[in-house]
């Protein structure tokens, strides 16, 4: 009986033994689920383990860090979860990915693509509401390719200065996608669909939408039976509202300028597809393999779609070759594949070497504007500390 076929069999067990009506059991996500790895048996143990601790040194309140390369898997942490208990950080403490999620969700794009549901090169108009399409400009003739690799050019609502001040005058109201997607109704268009590149979290909420217009079910559960179960995360999760499991890390940040801490652990601002997820070190890593080593989650044609360069850089220091669903990172030691996320009080990083099958992931607590060259230099040094 092959691995596949036993990870199929257990998906179905537990997706039969799930009831979507039933309300989410957070404790299922705690401290309590033991991975098996080699961290004490790993030639670089000490080395990863000095690296996390001055991160911690630098700024971060905490942090989470797991290694995969050839001599094993090391996974460690340092510094507070939470700050003003005093509470330890554990490896096994899950965080916002923000932006990271947006990885998730071109990769569930691509699933339709792969069952002949969708073609990405498909006007996104094609599958949503007339009156939505109505509202953003270029919409209507975008590709949901463009949508997925920031050419569509459609305003960012998350650039909006009233969306941020909403979100720091108002930090405990539920962010719905129609309410984030409000903000760019009836802004012009920065370009036309294909000629440039501007980030967009606007795109990837539209990229969520479309896929629940096509499956005829929340997102997240279409994430949940397509790539969570089958893979076994057993800690990744879309939260809806501000419940929390008790394993998930505060987030710290500084938003109103006055350099006093706020722990925004409860307060991120999305839930949806375009950086709404909660998960862990290990679950990134299961997920970075099975996309990419294994290549089990898309066909190979959609792959190579997803991972060939569109031509186009962002202004990020380090990774910034745009593609579609990872940014592409020409380092000393090789391509890689990366995502990064930020949003108030979290930061992370996951970064996967195909030449060499190495895997790198990073949870931060801090997302305070002072961190921002900690972050980036921390990137470039792991990836040092990777090879050397």
């Amino acid at each position: 009986m092959s691995a596949k076929f036993l990870v199929f069999i257990s998906a179905i067990i537990l997706l039969a033994s799930c009831n979507k009506d039933e309300a989410v059991d957070l404790s299922a996500y705690d401290c309590n689920i033991v991975y098996a790895d080699s961290s004490a048996l790993h030639p670089k143990a000490d080395d990863f383990q000095t690296f996390v601790e001055e991160k911690v040194s630098e700024g971060f309140p905490g942090m989470i860090m797991l290694v995969k390369d050839s001599a094993g898997l090391w996974a460690g942490s340092g510094g507070l979860a939470d700050l003003f208990n005093e509470i330890v950080m554990k490896k096994c403490n899950i965080s916002r990915i923000a932006s990271i999620t947006k990885s998730f969700t071109a990769t569930t794009i691509y699933q339709l693509q792969d069952e002949g549901k969708l073609k990405v090169d498909d006007l996104a108009a094609k599958y949503l509401d007339a009156e939505l399409v109505s509202k953003l400009d270029n919409l209507d003739a975008c590709t949901i390719r463009q949508l997925i690799e920031h050419t569509s050019g459609i305003y960012d609502y998350d650039s909006d200065l009233t969306y941020n001040l909403d979100g720091i005058n108002h930090p405990d109201q539920v962010w719905s996608k129609e309410k984030s997607l409000s903000y760019a109704y009836d802004r012009q268009a920065l370009f036309q669909p294909g000629t440039e590149y501007s980030y967009s979290n606007t795109g990837y909420i539209l990229l969520g939408m479309i896929v629940e217009a096509i499956e005829g079910k929340a997102v997240q559960e279409v994430m949940q039976e397509k790539i969570f179960i089958p893979l076994l995360m057993q800690q990744t999760l879309f939260p809806k509202d501000y419940s929390h499991p008790e394993s998930m890390i505060s987030g710290y940040d500084n938003r109103h300028g006055d350099g006093k801490l706020i722990n925004s652990g409860k307060y991120a601002f999305g839930y949806y597809t375009d950086g709404g997820m909660v998960t862990g070190v290990y679950d990134l890593y299961l997920y970075m393999k099975a996309l990419y080593a294994d290549k089990v989650l898309i066909d190979a044609a959609s792959l190579q779609q997803m991972v060939t360069p569109n031509g186009y850089e962002s202004t990020e220091p380090n990774a910034n070759i745009i593609a579609g669903g990872p940014v592409l990172w020409q380092t000393p030691y090789g391509l890689a594949y990366t995502n990064s996320g930020g949003q108030y009080g979290y930061r992370s990083f996951m970064i996967y070497f195909p030449s060499s099958e190495t895997y790198g992931v990073m949870l931060f607590n801090s997302s305070l504007i002072e961190d921002d060259e900690l972050f980036y230099n921390a990137q470039k040094e792991l990836v040092q500390l990777l090879f050397n």
